[in-house]
């Protein structure tokens, strides 16, 4: 029985490890990638490059949060101007208003780096109100080509836009300027801001991932049967159907997982908590779990010889270690190779949980032989008198004697 256990861990895991592989090239592509860092909130799959650099950097998250981030080891400075008319920027890194910068990048030729952010924040309950103007100036070259993109990202309450330019050294240019009010949100609003793309993303990725592996369990399955010379029973047409199920069911669910992160990290944002990594990680667990627990229980549904609870259990673990996996490696590595250890702890946990059992029909002990038998012809009694006794009816063929 183990036999067939690992051999579907090893089915489940390599099917999804070859999808994650293919869906990796379409995320590299440039529109892809462009739509995915411009994401106002954070995705199950993928965090935003300049998240991961502020964290990285120790930056702080607040209610109003304004970072920028470029590519090569020249220095840019972040400037923001808040409503008092106070100028944050190096020389100048608090204002009275609470506001501070907290990142200063490539500032020093001794600790220049190629992926460099700067972060500028207010601390939650202390932006004030009023119109903030943000600028970003081209303050020296060390040595890489001009002229130097950026990327900057100003989040206002959970609220976030993201603008790019480029600029020659001592330039200057504003990127925007952004009124902060009295906070009116409430949760239908917040609902109504979850953005559709967000969802789209997240429920592709997990759909077509579901999708193909339920294929390849089916296919292990009629495999199986075939060895074992028991017929299989679905057809093809059958096994495409409940492969498409599971991938729209996978769609649902990686949806619904991505709604829930999104949800956790809006009530973090409205509680004061802000999107600091803590508070991120774990809603990408919650998000996780509720992605493997739905998925878990479809496959048993779907896929025969998958028992329910196993495979609930199974699918609940797989999306934590999932949620692990993506979580240390959007700290310390690429986010990409903690999606592929996602998806194939998913497939590999699903696969282990396959139990099959084929009931063998019973035979008799010893063969029954046929034996003819001769026909006989009915027998006819004459009448005789008894004795003494009684009188002989004659018994007409094919009829029973009386008693």
């Amino acid at each position: 029985m183990w036999r067939f256990r690992v051999l579907f861990a090893l089915i489940g895991g390599a099917a999804c490890l070859l999808t994650a592989l293919l869906l990796e090239m379409v995320l590299q592509t440039r529109p892809v990638a462009n739509l995915l860092a411009s994401s106002m909130w954070p995705l199950l799959i993928y965090r935003s490059d300049i998240s991961r650099r502020v964290e990285q950097a120790g930056g702080q998250s607040g209610e109003v949060q304004i970072s920028l981030s470029w590519n090569n080891r020249n220095d840019l400075d972040l400037w923001c101007v808040d409503p008092s008319g106070v100028r944050i920027w190096f020389m100048h890194r608090r204002s009275p208003t609470g506001g501070q910068l907290d990142v200063d990048a490539n500032a020093s030729v001794e600790h220049l780096t190629s992926t460099p952010v700067e972060n500028i924040f207010w601390p939650y309950g202390e932006a004030p109100l009023g119109t903030y103007r943000v600028f970003v100036h081209y303050y020296a070259n060390h040595g890489d080509p001009d002229p130097t993109a950026f990327r900057c990202r100003v989040m206002v309450r959970g609220n976030i836009k993201q603008y790019q330019g480029s600029l020659w050294p001592h330039q200057t240019v504003e990127v925007t300027d952004f009124t902060v009010r009295p906070a009116t949100t409430t949760p239908v609003t917040a609902l109504s801001n979850f953005l559709l793309e967000e969802f789209v993303i997240v429920g592709l990725w997990v759909g077509l991932i579901v999708g193909l592996m339920a294929l390849a369990f089916l296919g292990g399955l009629w495999w199986v049967y075939r060895r074992q010379g028991v017929p299989f029973l679905f057809t093809r047409l059958q096994l495409l159907l409940r492969a498409g199920r599971m991938a729209g069911w996978g769609f649902l669910a990686g949806g619904c997982g991505q709604l829930v992160f999104h949800l956790l990290l809006w009530g973090g944002v409205r509680a004061g908590m802000g999107m600091p990594p803590l508070w991120e990680n774990f809603g990408r667990y919650v998000g996780w779990l509720v992605v493997g627990l739905l998925v878990g229980v479809k496959c048993s549904r779907w896929i025969p010889h998958w028992p329910l609870r196993a495979t609930r259990n199974a699918g609940g673990l797989a999306g934590l270690l999932a949620a692990w996996c993506l979580n240390d490696a959007l700290r310390v590595g690429s986010d990409a190779m903690g999606r592929l250890l996602a998806a194939t702890l998913v497939g590999a946990l699903i696969g282990l949980m396959v139990l099959l059992v084929f009931a063998e029909e019973a035979l008799p002990e010893e063969p029954v032989q046929e034996v003819a038998l001769p026909v006989l012809e009915p027998m006819r009694l004459r009448p005789q008198r008894a004795h003494g006794v009684g009188v002989v009816r004659t018994v007409p063929p094919k009829m029973k004697a009386p008693r």
